[in-house]
């Protein structure tokens, strides 16, 4: 239900409606996400919005995809 945008440092939780945001934003929850980033070596302030995350365009759609197959070694995007 709902979606998480990483640009700069800012992670920023999108959520459907008034309703899911507000089980969302509690120490609980805020914790988990920060953790979660920890973990993955990153540093992160943590926002809740209501809404739909931005669209992201076809280049940096590709390059995103490019990004994560570069992870691994059995993948190879043509």
């Amino acid at each position: 239900m709902c979606t998480g945008v990483l640009e700069g440092g800012l992670l920023t939780v999108y959520a459907p409606d008034d309703i899911t945001l507000g089980r969302l934003d509690n120490d609980r929850v805020r914790n988990a996400l920060m953790e979660e980033a920890a973990s993955g070596g990153v540093t992160v302030r943590l926002v809740f919005q209501v809404g739909e995350p931005p669209k992201a365009t076809p280049r940096e759609n590709l390059q995103n995809l490019l990004k994560f197959g570069s992870q691994f070694d059995n993948i190879e995007i043509k």
